[in-house]
């Protein structure tokens, strides 16, 4: 399965490099990522620039100066076209970069549902149905840094 995405100006851009692979370039201080792409989707590399940045910077903080710098450098260097990209699914554990069908809370209400000291009736309801939306528009967790929910069918972010 292959999964869409697309955003753009946010903490990361999806696009093309001049090379026309498939390229993710976002921000996982202190450094920017580049993870590139084959046609079909396939994780084949992830290039690491470091911003500079000297001070403790938690990798949430992405508003640094440094960041948006590096971040036009880093798309000029690969000659970065914006436009959607479709990958398969990944995990950099080391990292914590890669794609996730269901957020945390969804994982963790569906291996723990039988148990009744966690979730009532009403709470199971509504998991339930959430997940079931969930699963219907095909969305997933994309995750750099932090977690991103994407719509299944645009590939744009929904929230962070």
């Amino acid at each position: 399965m292959t999964y869409k995405l697309f955003s753009e100006d946010y903490d990361f851009d999806t696009g093309r490099n001049a090379k026309d692979e498939q390229v993710i370039i976002g921000i996982l201080a202190p450094d920017v990522v580049v993870l590139l792409f084959t046609d079909d989707g396939m994780l084949q590399d992830v290039i690491k620039f470091p911003s500079g940045i000297t001070e403790s910077v938690h990798q949430y903080d992405v508003y640094h100066d440094a960041f948006n710098d590096l971040l036009v450098k880093t798309k000029s260097h690969f000659g970065f076209v914006p436009e959607p990209v479709c990958i398969q699914q990944f995990f950099l554990e080391k990292d914590e970069i890669g794609i996730r069908c269901f957020p945390d809370h969804y994982i963790n209400y569906l291996n723990n549902k039988d148990d009744e000291s966690l979730y009532d009736l009403e709470a199971k309801e509504s998991y339930e149905r959430l997940i079931c939306e969930w699963k219907r528009k095909n969305n997933f967790v994309f995750i750099l840094g932090k977690d991103y929910y994407i719509d299944g069918e645009t590939g744009e972010i929904e929230s962070s």
